[in-house]
C-alpha cells in the first residue's frame, strides 16, 4: 500500500510542477524558451499516457481472446 501512495505522490507532484510552472510563466508574461520545453514535455507525457492506456486495453482484449 505504501508504494501506491508513493506513486500517487510523485504523479501529483509532477503534475503540479508542470501546471504551476507553466501558469506562472504565462501569468508573469515571462514567455521564453522554457515555455516551449514545458509544452513539448506535456505533449510527450500525454502521448505516453495515451499509448499506455491503449496498450493495456489491447493486452486485456488479447488475453481474453486467448482464453
Amino acid at each position: 500500500m505504501a508504494q501506491v501512495f508513493e506513486t500517487a505522490m510523485l504523479v501529483l507532484f509532477g503534475i503540479s510542477c508542470y501546471a504551476i510552472g507553466l501558469a506562472g510563466k504565462l501569468i508573469s508574461g515571462s514567455i521564453t524558451y522554457v515555455v516551449v520545453v514545458y509544452i513539448l514535455d506535456l505533449i510527450m507525457v500525454t502521448t505516453d499516457l495515451i499509448l499506455t492506456l491503449r496498450n493495456r486495453r489491447l493486452d486485456k482484449l488479447r488475453n481474453s481472446a486467448a482464453k
